[in-house]
């Protein structure tokens, strides 16, 4: 596994009088390769490199400079170590480094997809939640092209500790669609001491409280890439990958950015429009296709073990001899060549007019998506449209609406296919979805929640197949096709349709599963026997007094602690936090790092630093404290401080409830029952465990099969189950958020439903003000000026709004649907 192998990334002038320095990527003997590639002195014009030439003239050292270098990057990266795994029977897998974009590619790759030639199993990584669709479709394609078994993905890094389990179905099942075989989850800690504790969290491991129930969203992958392995891709779109015509605009930026802005867009906008029109391609890199693609290849194109029909030429400056050539040959054998948007003006990066000759004889676009989807209708095996519930009456006289978030994958295996569709909207549902299969199938889902299938109401129309399908917010439908007479066929079962019946009232009985919580991140403090220095948040305070000492900043670049030799530790360092009670506390502890090391005072009588436990982490140990009255009362944490002392936030534990007002807490009374609501202005404002609301359930007396169901409209939490009675417990974690309890009998019944939190408000970044804040790492605990809030910024956290009881007393016949 590589993770983000790069060259030193290329820059460029941000206007050509600019006197900056630049950075391009150069070893000892690379005008010498240069010059055994292309028979010239690249030091004659080197200057083409950092600036334009005269009338908008082309450069082709410029191109050939980034190809050559993208050429030995390749060679003594992937290639070199695919070799060796080759050799010792291993496999290739990990990512290179910034695939998204034409502009990220080339300053630090050359391209991307060069490099996946030498992996096994190409893979990606997806940070921050992003939706990087390109990143993904040129792994997928490079996986195709040379048959390797799938894609690998390293997912869920730096997506805070509140990601709930929505957000981890949806961002594995778009990378699904798009050939992602092979899950790296990020992360599972080995420890939460000190600056780890910050590394891009959450975990997937025990410090989290839901980490037990994660196979909910594992098994659902494993059953998914069991049936997207099986077969192969049925794929009829090839598109010439648009990164070397970008090349030749890596110059000033002022003269060059719009020309940039342009490509960039287009080369997502194809993506983009492939994708949600449920047009499944693939990208051809054209150093790559010599070796792929036989010069005798006529139609379909062959490029490696991949066979297109149709070849799109995406808006691009300059085409290879060798790329020209082949399309040449797949026209004459009556392939399909469709020129989008500018033809390519350049071949090799010198002037030529043989794209244009080409294009003479095939079929010429305008860049619209409108025409390009027209224009692909042929090649369309799956359709897609939209029509609201709502309007289901209408249904012959209302037009359809265009579907733009299902993306899809489609598999032959043998005489059947597999069809897989994600909704990439993690809020909102498309109910009444049209889906339209190319042929006659009998459909079965393959539920991946519950590992059952079933067959699934169609009906024929025409030479399509026709099946009604709700997706909810981040839903999904696994499909298996297969073959069937053209006829029509119709399934008359009737589908519920469920009412509400009444909303469950607060308050509540509540359990907690971990002692509640009150935070203690700042503090006055002494270093040695200097004065008290006014309270401060205890990360500043570290900040400040390693500036001062001379010592390394702990920051989110910092070295790991094994690479460095231990100091004896030759200051002390003391901290004072003010608890404000107002009820005794009979037992109470505090977690803390470095607790075998640390003095406790309470308001001055030494407390013995026996450690009961750990709390989360086994970093974070416990410590009893004595009993504490009613009152304001001192806690000084006396700890040996060196550059290898974690100074950390700590947590009182107990059997309490918090108050917060701004930048000030008080404990309170035990929270005993809660409201449905926001908890953390109910006491928790700092909880880090999961919360059971106990409550009742009542079914009507007026029918002896009345079928109830539980309705969670809005939650936040990492995952959500409700239990009535004695049955089994149910997710509610994914949309539409419902439990279906089958027949219940008339009378009171007992419903458990289970928050499962997080440590977002105990462990997070709650001193940061911006709401843009997208990367959590270990910069954002430290955010200065005004995205710095002493006031302590929380997540809503809990079961926000009334849970519905529904009931289906009513049908709609599936015929109506159809």
């Amino acid at each position: 596994f590589t993770d983000e192998p790069q060259f030193a990334h290329k820059t460029c002038l941000p206007h050509p009088q600019a006197l900056q320095d630049l950075v391009l990527p150069w070893t000892p003997d690379l005008a010498d390769t240069y010059f055994e590639h292309y028979g010239e002195d690249l030091l004659d014009t080197l200057p083409e490199l950092v600036w334009e030439l005269p009338a908008g003239r082309a450069s082709q050292t410029r191109y050939r400079y980034h190809d050559h270098v993208a050429e030995r990057f390749a060679v003594a990266f992937a290639d070199q170590v695919g070799a060796w795994c080759a050799d010792h029977g291993l496999m290739l897998t990990g990512h290179m480094m910034e695939e998204p974009t034409l502009h990220a590619q080339t300053s630090s790759l050359g391209d991307a997809m060069r490099s996946y030639r030498a992996f096994h199993l190409p893979g990606i990584d997806i940070l921050r939640d992003a939706r990087e669709y390109t990143t993904a479709k040129q792994a997928q394609s490079a996986a195709r092209q040379y048959g390797r078994p799938g894609v690998s993905s390293e997912l869920y890094g730096v997506t805070n500790w509140d990601f709930d389990f929505k957000g981890h179905k949806a961002q594995g099942d778009w990378q699904a669609a798009l050939g992602v075989t092979v899950r790296v989850p990020h992360l599972a800690w080995a420890s939460m001491a000190g600056e780890a504790k910050r590394d891009y969290p959450a975990p997937i491991g025990h410090q989290s409280p839901w980490h037990e129930h994660y196979p909910l969203v594992e098994n659902h992958f494993a059953r998914l890439n069991t049936a997207l392995t099986r077969g192969e891709a049925v794929v009829h779109i090839g598109v010439i990958h648009p990164v070397e015509s970008y090349w030749l605009c890596f110059g000033p930026l002022e003269q060059t950015r719009l020309e940039r802005e342009e490509r960039e867009q287009r080369f997502h906008d194809i993506t983009n429009w492939l994708l949600f029109g449920l047009h499944d391609f693939d990208f051809i890199a054209e150093s790559l296709l010599p070796a792929l693609c036989p010069e005798s290849s006529g139609a379909p194109m062959q490029v490696g073990q991949a066979r297109y029909d149709l070849i799109i030429v995406p808006s691009l400056h300059t085409l290879r001899a060798t790329t020209i050539e082949r399309l040449e040959r797949f026209a004459d054998g009556g392939g399909r060549v469709l020129f989008l948007g500018e033809l390519p003006s350049l071949e090799d990066a010198r002037p030529s007019d043989r794209a244009a000759r080409l294009a003479e004889r095939c079929e010429r676009l305008e860049w619209s998506r409108p025409a390009l989807m027209r224009a692909l209708s042929a090649h369309q095996e799956i359709r897609a449209e939209y029509v609201p519930r709502e309007r289901l009456e209408e249904m012959c006289i209302a037009p359809l609406e265009h579907l733009d978030s299902l993306l899809c994958q489609l598999r032959q295996d043998g005489r059947s296919r597999i069809a897989f569709l994600c909704n990439t909207d993690l809020l909102d549902p498309r109910l009444g979805v049209r889906l339209a299969f190319r042929g006659a199938w009998t459909v079965t889902l393959l539920d991946t929640m519950s590992g059952e299938t079933r067959r699934v109401p169609s009906c024929a129309s025409g030479f399509e197949t026709l099946v009604e399908w709700d997706f909810p917010a981040h839903g999904h439908a696994l499909l298996r096709l297969d073959p069937r007479e053209l006829e029509p066929a119709v399934n008359t079962n009737p589908l519920p349709v469920w009412r509400e019946l009444s909303r469950l009232r607060g308050p509540v009985p509540v359990t907690l599963s971990e002692p509640n919580v009150l935070l203690l991140d700042t503090a006055e403090y002494r270093l040695d026997d200097g004065i008290w220095e006014p309270a401060q948040e205890l990360l500043r305070v570290d900040a400040d007094l390693r500036s001062q000492l001379g010592w390394p900043a702990r920051m989110e670049a910092l070295a790991q602690p094994w690479t460095q030799t231990p100091t004896a530790p030759e200051h002390r360092l003391t901290l004072r936090f003010a608890l404000h009670t107002e009820i005794p506390l009979e037992t109470v502890s505090i977690a803390m790092e470095h607790a075998e090391l640390a003095k406790l005072r309470l308001d001055g009588a030494p407390v013995q630093c026996q450690s009961s436990g750990w709390w989360v982490d086994e970093s974070l140990r416990t410590v009893r404290l004595p009993a504490i009255a009613a009152g304001v009362h001192l806690l000084e944490v006396e700890l040996p401080y060196s550059p290898d002392i974690n100074i950390e936030w700590c947590y009182l534990l107990g059997d309490f409830g918090v108050r917060v007002a701004g930048a000030h807490a008080w404990i309170t009374a035990p929270v005993c029952q809660l409201h449905f609501g926001d908890w953390t202005t109910q006491g928790l404002p700092f909880y880090a465990g999961n919360v059971t609301y106990h409550t009742t359930l009542e079914s009507p007396a007026a029918s002896h099969d009345t079928r109830l169901a539980l309705h969670v409209p809005h939650f936040r939490a990492s995952h959500l189950t409700a239990r009535l009675a004695s049955s089994l417990e149910q997710p509610l974690a994914f949309a539409p958020h419902q439990a279906n309890f089958g027949i219940v009998p008339p009378g009171r019944h007992a419903l458990e439903l289970t928050a499962y939190g997080n440590r977002v408000n105990a462990f997070g970044a709650i001193h940061l003000a911006d709401e843009r804040w997208r990367w959590f790492g270990p910069n954002a605990w430290r955010s200065r000026n005004e995205r710095w809030a002493d006031e302590y910024q929380l997540r809503p956290t809990g079961i926000l709004v009334a849970p519905r009881v529904l009931t289906n007393s009513q049908f709609v016949s599936q015929d109506a649907l159809l």
